[in-house]
């Protein structure tokens, strides 16, 4: 849930703070498509945030094993690699979501505030198996909804600078 919070912050950053002060129009400017631009960015978000999810599943994995090795009632995790694949790779997905917020309200504030919104209705703190995305298929579900949002957050944006 954090690391959603995060990568709607970071992208909000990346995207949504370029298009609204105005410092998109530069890159626009360059021979490159925006929607490539633009996509480009989206990627590189996306990588950093993969990247995390991999350092912290490892972190807390490695802490998990170290910890059951001296406390007789820490057991190891259940490690099922379809379910957590799919439960990363729509986490990166839902964290996007927000972008269409920003791209609609030009506005960083409402792009984070959106993404708690996310985050209180697909993550659950009551246990691994709570959570919508810890269900493969809603976690798919919510993954593609996230995607279909970025994508019309890019549209967003090029068609507004397209207008000016």
């Amino acid at each position: 849930a954090t690391l959603i919070v995060w990568e709607a912050v970071l992208a909000s950053q990346v995207v949504i703070e370029e298009y609204r002060a105005g410092t998109l129009a530069l890159l626009f400017a360059s021979p490159v498509p925006r929607g490539r631009i633009l996509a480009a960015k989206v990627l590189l978000v996306c990588g950093i945030t993969l990247a995390l999810y991999a350092l912290s599943y490892w972190f807390q994995s490695a802490c998990v094993a170290v910890a059951g090795n001296y406390l007789p009632y820490v057991s190891g995790h259940n490690v099922d690699p379809v379910r957590d694949t799919t439960a990363i790779v729509s986490a990166i997905a839902v964290g996007l979501a927000p972008l269409l917020v920003g791209a609609l309200s030009r506005s960083v504030i409402a792009t984070v505030v959106s993404s708690f919104a996310l985050v209180a209705v697909a993550s659950n703190a009551q246990g691994a198996g709570a959570s919508l995305l810890s269900v493969p298929f809603a976690a798919l579900f919510i993954g593609m909804a996230g995607t279909v949002c970025t994508a019309a957050a890019i549209h967003r944006i090029v068609s507004a600078d397209s207008a000016k």
